[in-house]
């Protein structure tokens, strides 16, 4: 049960401020407030996910860091951490990695809710009153108990009982009520409708236990089929005998294969036949509909088609990310609605590093290999060269440790993106190695933009910058995800490696480096084939951009992107927006959409 804000599981993905109440002593402006810079400053900004003490250190490294944060507002997110300090503190006694009676885990779990005021407002709440009878009845089953329960027990049974209860939010007062057979039980009404009266739903199958039969069930005094009938059978019972009339409905087959009514509703049609000579079936209703269908149901709805909206002008953005351009190539649609509309949700804050974020340690690490960069050990000094491999071996694993250093703690598989990124240490600096007699380093996470004309400014980051004994800029983009096919290269599927060479000054050749399982492989464009391609990649820009602020409609493409796509409900309709260029070097970008099932 999650509507009253009480969860004791730790929360898996992201960082939740829980069901607070202001304090007696604030205002609910105040609190809300102390919540809006706890969630914007420390959980998204700083990237705290949870701890109190990492809480405390994020807000007084902040306040060092930034002196726009007053002191009044450190007293007072600092007074919200204390606040939810004490509420755990009965709670935190039990953390203790020895067992307690069941009772005393109730017991503090009862004095936390009741310190963080939250116990008050559960007893003003429909679903906070359900919480509380799971409590009571999980002291019920406590009491007396000999055995003792772990943290980690204790919050798996609290978990349990909160998530095997069922609670529907009172319905507004009206004549139709949807229910279920249990609730139906207790509901006096003129009319009652059982759908789905067929031998699967009504009883319903006995269900086979993996761990007892029924036999072994009774012994133990749980509940087994035949009590389980008979509890359904009740039901049945007291929900005609409240009823003023019944309508049974069913389906009469299934995949072709047919489907067998109710043995309860069939043993009412067999007594009805023998107690006043005719069925139940109802001849007019079947008619009455047969008839609706015929001449009075409304036509059929038009068929939907993918949104193909505009974007005016002003709501096209000034500047384009290398990411961004991806975007508009891929789906126009989702670009729409991220960079036009402005529509991305914010970032979640995960407990447990994810792939993206391994490949920003890791980048950190590549890029104090090379330059200076704050908080990190200083980067390889000298040539480097084959003799000097292991040497340059162990300052990239010590740089890669210097990393991962803040996350090694917070959860046991960073420890496996730790070793991950240190096996790739061999294979970097023995590319590294090969690269350094081609090409010399110049530099490290460059920001470059240029503006096309009567286009958007391009801008990308660079991961890495060299020079060619010519004087032209090679730029190498490390990757630690799906790298993009060479025939999504050269067609302008893939354009960020296009976007590099035309942000850059006097680029010649671009890469990717995919960082894949301890070795590494390059993909590449340069001379000729990548003029031509940035050549074309920018008139399309360029003519598309124009189209753009013409109002040309955006619409969404089906894709393989659909599949991480945040709006991918969008996407079904016929036609998609042709991008086609007349330049050489880039493909038709058409896509032709088609309905998801």
């Amino acid at each position: 049960m999650r509507r009253a804000g009480l969860r004791l599981a730790p929360p898996a993905r992201r960082a939740q401020v829980p069901f607070l109440p202001p304090a007696p002593d604030t205002d609910r402006a105040g609190h809300d407030t102390a919540v809006h810079w706890l969630e914007r400053d420390l959980i998204r900004h700083e990237g705290v996910a949870r701890g109190l003490e990492a809480y405390r250190a994020a807000l007084a490294a902040r306040s060092r860091r930034l002196g726009r944060w007053s002191r009044a507002q450190r007293r007072t997110v600092h007074a919200l951490l204390e606040r939810m300090e004490r509420a755990a503190r009965p709670l935190q006694r039990l953390h203790d990695g020895r067992r307690h009676p069941p009772a005393r885990h109730v017991a503090a779990l009862r004095q936390s809710l009741a310190r963080a005021g939250i116990d008050h407002c559960l007893a003003g709440d429909a679903a906070g009153e359900r919480v509380r009878a799971v409590l009571a009845r999980l002291d019920e089953a406590a009491a007396g108990r000999d055995v003792r329960l772990g943290w980690d027990d204790f919050r798996t049974w609290c978990g349990r009982a909160l998530e095997q209860e069922h609670f529907v939010p009172p319905a507004a007062a009206g004549p139709v009520v949807l229910a279920d057979l249990a609730r139906a039980a207790d509901l006096p009404c003129d009319r009652l409708v059982l759908a789905g009266a067929d031998a699967e739903h009504l009883p319903g199958a006995p269900g086979g236990s993996p761990f007892f039969n029924d036999a072994v069930r009774a012994e133990l005094g749980l509940p087994t089929w035949p009590e389980r009938w008979r509890l359904q059978l009740h039901r049945f019972r007291r929900a005609l005998g409240l009823a003023g009339s019944v309508v049974f409905t069913h389906a009469r087959e299934r995949g072709g294969e047919p489907l067998a009514p109710s043995p309860w509703v069939e043993l009412l049609t067999t007594f009805h036949e023998l107690a006043f000579g005719r069925g139940l079936g109802d001849a007019g209703l079947a008619a009455a509909a047969a008839a609706f269908d015929a001449h009075h149901a409304a036509p059929l709805p038009p068929p939907t088609r993918q949104p193909r909206p505009p974007a005016p002008p002003e709501r096209l953005p000034a500047r384009l990310s290398a990411g961004r351009h991806q975007e508009l190539v891929a789906c126009p649609y989702r670009f729409f609605a991220g960079s036009c509309l402005g529509l991305e949700p914010p970032e979640e804050i995960r407990e447990e590093l994810q792939k993206a974020e391994y490949g920003e340690r890791l980048h950190r690490a590549l890029q104090a290999f090379w330059t200076p960069v704050a908080g990190m050990p200083g980067p390889w000094e000298g040539p480097l060269e084959p003799d000097r491999r292991v040497g340059a071996v162990a300052h990239l694993e010590h740089l890669i440790d210097a990393a991962f250093a803040g996350d090694l703690e917070g959860h046991f598989a960073h420890r496996a993106w730790h070793l991950r990124a240190r096996a790739l240490a061999p294979a970097l600096v023995d590319w590294a190695i090969g690269r350094a007699a081609r090409t010399a380093f110049e530099a490290a996470e460059v920001s470059a933009e240029r503006t096309l004309p009567g286009g958007p400014t391009l801008r990308g980051r660079l991961d890495r910058v060299d020079r060619t004994p010519a004087g032209a800029a090679a730029v190498v983009d490390y990757k630690t995800g799906r790298v993009p096919a060479a025939a999504e290269l050269r067609s302008g599927e893939d354009v960020q490696l296009a976007t590099y060479a035309l942000v850059g000054d006097d680029v010649a050749a671009v890469a990717y480096l995919a960082l894949e399982r301890e070795r590494c492989r390059e993909t590449a464009l340069e001379g000729e084939d990548l003029a031509a391609l940035a050549r074309a990649v920018e008139a399309r820009l360029a003519d598309v951009w124009e189209r753009l602020a013409r109002g040309a409609p955006m619409p969404a493409w089906v894709n393989a992107g659909c599949s991480w796509c945040r709006w991918r409900g969008c996407a079904d309709g016929r036609r998609g927006w042709p991008t086609r260029t007349r330049r050489p070097g880039v493909t038709r970008g058409r896509r032709r959409c088609r309905r998801r099932r």
